[in-house]
């Protein structure tokens, strides 16, 4: 597997994101789900956003995108964008991760030709405020392409769509952006980011890393 970019935020600061930080959003040691560090923002308006970005400086037409997402006390009403965005070279919205706390749902959303939103959800599942998700995405942005959708290392959602009409994703983010304006602000924290050309999965917990070790078996 080839890595184009990776970020568990253990510089306590964002200058590993050349497209710097988006919005309101701050370094914290509070409950990360790796290391020391990991993000957390606040938001409650629709026209707000907390995230941060990085340019991957080439155009790929098959991406794989993984985001840990945390969501605080406060879950969003309606549904949100939420873990993962791809933008083109010019910033073009290409497609992201959904969670539509509402219904008790994780989605993907991809911009299609017709530049209208290509929609699938998962099935109905417990999402849970304080607790970490591992979010990833994989996109084939070709003529009858795919999108798929994998929460915690199981497969929830694939589809097909046809060919998207922003380009190829060259700008990738760790982000949220409501739907809707809360009645209550909504923390979002990101952890563990990571993109290339192949499946990444869930991050190997250091108490496995150890218990492996102990029994002599390789990782």
């Amino acid at each position: 597997m080839t890595t184009y970019f990776s970020d568990g935020f253990e510089s306590g600061n964002f200058t590993a994101w050349n497209a710097g930080p988006i919005g309101v959003i701050g370094i914290s040691t509070a409950s990360p789900h790796h290391g020391i560090y990991c993000t957390t923002g606040s938001r409650q308006l629709n026209t707000e956003f907390t995230g941060c970005a990085d340019n991957l400086g080439t155009a790929y037409s098959s991406l794989y995108s993984r985001v840990y997402v945390r969501m605080g006390s406060a879950l969003p009403a309606t549904w949100a964008n939420c873990g993962i965005r791809l933008g083109s070279a010019a910033d073009s919205y290409i497609a992201s991760t959904i969670v539509d706390c509402a219904n008790n749902k994780w989605g993907l959303r991809i911009l299609n030709t017709a530049a209208t939103s290509y929609w699938e959800t998962t099935s109905t599942m417990t999402i849970a405020a304080d607790t970490w998700y591992c979010l990833e995405l994989y996109v084939n942005i070709a003529a009858a392409g795919t999108g798929t959708l994998w929460v915690d290392g199981v497969q929830k959602v694939t589809g097909t769509y046809d060919n998207d009409a922003a380009g190829n994703p060259r700008i990738v983010y760790c982000r949220a952006a409501l739907n809707a304006n809360e009645a209550a602000p909504t923390v979002f924290g990101f952890d563990c980011c990571s993109y290339g050309d192949a499946y990444i999965g869930p991050e190997v917990s250091a108490v496995a890393v150890k218990r492996r070790l102990l029994m002599g078996v390789g990782l």
